[in-house]
């Protein structure tokens, strides 16, 4: 199932757990991919009735096509290699309109923001889109565990 993005949100993908970056290149176009753990609803945290929040998580494929400029920044730190690290998740994600020279209707510089505050993913593209992979599961985290994502063949 893909999701459009539009109105563009910086915070749709708050504290999504990213699993993987990956790239797809065919006819010298490529697209950037996150393997992320899309939060599809939060709880109300508000309500007094419920004892634990729980959320509604999807595995997803977070797409940017027509992907130029890349720079990947990942800082886990240096903690003398005794810290461990649960991964990266995503703060929020920017864009600012720019002029590119390749023939899309429309162009951004994108900036994925780390919850880490140092950590940051930007690039140009054209445009953003969500596959959700499986069904949602309702869980009181936000993010899932290696028996509940998707078994790929290898």
């Amino acid at each position: 199932m893909t999701i459009a993005t539009h109105p563009f949100d910086p915070f749709q993908f708050h504290d999504n757990l990213v699993h993987g970056i990956s790239f797809h290149v065919a006819d010298f176009i490529c697209e950037l991919i996150l393997d992320i753990d899309y939060i599809v609803s939060w709880p109300d945290c508000d309500s007094a009735e419920a004892e634990l929040p729980h959320f509604s998580v999807a595995e997803g494929s977070l797409k940017f096509s027509y992907v130029t400029d890349l720079v990947v920044h990942i800082d886990w730190g240096t903690e003398g290699y005794a810290a461990g690290t649960s991964g990266i998740s995503i703060n929020e994600i920017t864009r600012e309109t720019v002029v590119t020279a390749l023939h899309v209707p429309t162009y951004y510089q994108w900036y994925v923001r780390m919850t880490d505050q140092q950590s940051v993913i930007s690039f140009g593209a054209s445009s953003l889109s969500l596959e959700l992979r499986g069904k949602p599961l309702t869980i009181d985290r936000q993010f899932l565990v290696d028996n509940e994502r998707t078994k790929r063949q290898k």
